[in-house]
């Protein structure tokens, strides 16, 4: 906290404050105006926002660190130092999404040895006086290092599209195989993308000492790499003009390619117009260039792996929020509304909310609930472990704790309806596995359906790809398996009416594609074995526990009819060959 004194004087300590420890004890009661207090209280606020880039920048080049090292210094080689933790610390926070406290506990691992930074550059050591007369280098390359006179170059053009993308959630990482996977995130993939550019420009920019050259490009033809942040931030800076301020000096260029004469022919003005002899084509009909396009993209394309999520936002791309479910992320949906009036401190929302409470009830033994009332159960040191783990992972205010234990301790001890007059007394009581994942083919023509038999392997080859996905509860009870998924929604209510249009509005499709997972692990391949061992599936809306709720609030059971599920996996073969036409069959 930056108000505790102590670590307040371990901060002034430091090379980014600079106090001798001859005069520290002078500092042990600054009034809260004072501008060390300050400058705590900034920083702090940045790194609660996880403004990494922001706060490092200041703590470099608001704090003095650097005319002090400079010119009080002996050399250096602390400042490249601190230059160099800054930058690693920088990247891996960016590229793993971490919270503060995940980013301390990182760097603990890399003090310890525990842990060493991700990429090969990052992990070398720059020397102060490494310099030659000309050095040229990828911005990579460049971290810790400084030079006089620094010009940048490059990136007015966008890179070679990978096929394999990673894009991180919730300090996971997912990846998007071909071009359908990573159009149907597309938001996700640029934002995180033009992070990415604006770190490295960042790392580019604070390389010079003296005198940094950097292009601008004043022109209506729009820059589409990497460059293109930091060009219209010049443009913005010209159209005001700030880049007359003496700290400036524009030099205007030409940069216009050199004309070309209509009897300089190129090989590729050759091949342009180039066709291929009539010979080639005797005895049979000249196939179609787009019939032919369209067949080697289909043959050739690369398997996707995809997901809930995904095919939610492919389906709809106007979609604010993503629903919550385990393979993608952990959100809430819906509007902040404070539910009814309940006998317990209502839980606030957030996406770190939700997720806290789906890791707890992963760590909890549920052993731990049997003859136990809630008292005896909470104090069990697995429960407070488990809610303890959570609690720090996801910075969750203590004053939370006991209100979160009740919410999960009813959720699971609570006896649910199953359809009929089946009835389970509890999910605690449950043969039980949690987290199970499931990988299934994405349905095509030529595969056996469901309904239509055994499958030979030959009859299984995939084209397609893949729907991966993971369960967070799937439990047995009276010889049917069922599956369950957490919610922490806020919902003004939670009545079973109340969540019907709900689920219908935002948790339609996964309840198709995790039943679909479910029956393709059980090798349900017809009706009369499905109705035997597939009991139906359950959405916990968490947040309507723990306090005074009737009996079925919270709770959304359902079991979808054999038709129903054929029609499931229709849907899906139908609606993913459309969109894979529509696209060019590209993925």
């Amino acid at each position: 906290a930056p108000h505790a004194r102590a670590r307040q004087l371990e901060a002034f300590a430091t090379p980014f404050f600079g106090v001798e420890w001859a005069v520290l004890s002078g500092y042990r009661r600054l009034p809260g105006d004072h501008p060390f207090i300050g400058r705590l209280d900034r920083w702090h606020a940045l790194a609660t926002q996880e403004r990494y880039a922001a706060l490092f920048h200041e703590m470099l080049h608001q704090s003095g660190l650097v005319p002090r090292q400079l010119f009080l210094g002996d050399d250096d080689r602390q400042l490249t130092n601190v230059q160099h933790t800054l930058e690693v610390l920088l990247e891996v926070a960016t590229r793993r999404r971490l919270s503060p406290t995940e980013l301390l506990e990182q760097l603990d691992r890399f003090i310890d040895g525990r842990a060493v930074p991700d990429t090969s550059t990052s992990a070398v050591q720059r020397l102060p006086d490494e310099r030659e007369a000309v050095q040229i280098m990828t911005i990579h390359k460049s971290k810790g290092l400084e030079a006089p006179v620094v010009a940048l170059f490059g990136g007015f053009r966008p890179g070679f599209a990978d096929p394999v993308q990673v894009v991180h959630v919730d300090g996971g990482r997912r990846v998007l195989i071909g071009e359908a996977a990573r159009t149907a995130a597309a938001d996700r993939v640029d934002r995180e993308a033009l992070e990415e550019d604006q770190r490295l420009l960042y790392v580019a920019l604070t390389r010079a000492q003296v005198k940094l050259i950097v292009p601008f490009a004043d022109s209506s033809r729009a820059i589409k790499g990497s460059y293109q942040a930091l060009n219209r931030r010049l443009k913005a800076m010209s159209e005001a003009g700030e880049l007359s301020d003496a700290a400036f000096a524009v030099e205007e260029i030409d940069a216009r390619p050199p004309m070309r004469t209509s009897g300089d022919a190129t090989s590729s003005d050759a091949l342009s117009t180039w066709t291929p002899p009539p010979r080639l084509f005797e005895g049979a009909e000249a196939p179609s260039p787009l019939d032919d396009f369209v067949r080697l993209r289909a043959r050739h394309a690369p398997l996707v792996v995809t997901s809930y999520t995904r095919l939610k936002e492919e389906r709809d791309l106007l979609a604010e929020a993503a629903p919550v479910e385990a393979d993608e992320f952990k959100i809430d949906l819906g509007a902040e509304v404070a539910p009814r009036a309940a006998a317990f401190e209502t839980l606030p929302g957030g996406r770190f909310v939700g997720r806290f409470l789906h890791e707890a009830i992963e760590r909890l033994p549920f052993a731990a609930f049997v003859g136990r009332d809630f008292f005896a159960w909470k104090a069990e040191p697995a429960v407070e472990e488990a809610f303890a783990w959570a609690m720090r992972r996801h910075e969750i205010d203590a004053r939370w704790l006991l209100t979160s234990q009740r919410i999960v301790y009813e959720a699971l001890t609570r006896p649910i309806r199953l359809g009929g007059r089946r009835r389970i007394d509890g999910l605690c009581r449950a043969r039980e596995l949690r987290e199970m994942e499931f990988l299934y083919p994405i349905p095509e023509d030529h595969h056996p359906l469901l309904g239509t038999g055994e499958a030979d392997e030959d009859g299984w080859r995939v084209e397609r790809g893949y729907i991966k996905g993971f369960i967070d509860f799937v439990f047995e009870h009276g010889g049917r398996y069922y599956w369950a998924d957490w919610k922490s929604d806020v919902l003004p209510g939670y009545a079973p009416a109340q969540l019907e249009p709900h689920v219908e509005a935002h948790y339609d499709l996964q309840a198709q594609l995790y039943t679909l997972g479910m029956v393709r692990l059980l090798g349900l391949r017809d009706e009369e074995s499905y109705d035997r061992r597939f009991g139906g599936l359950i959405y916990l809306f968490l947040r309507a526990f723990g306090g005074d709720a009737a009996p079925d609030d919270g709770v959304w059971f359902y079991r979808p009819s054999w038709p129903e599920v054929l029609g499931y996996e229709e849907s899906l073969r139908q609606g993913l060959f459309t969109a894979a036409e529509r696209a060019g069959v590209e993925r």
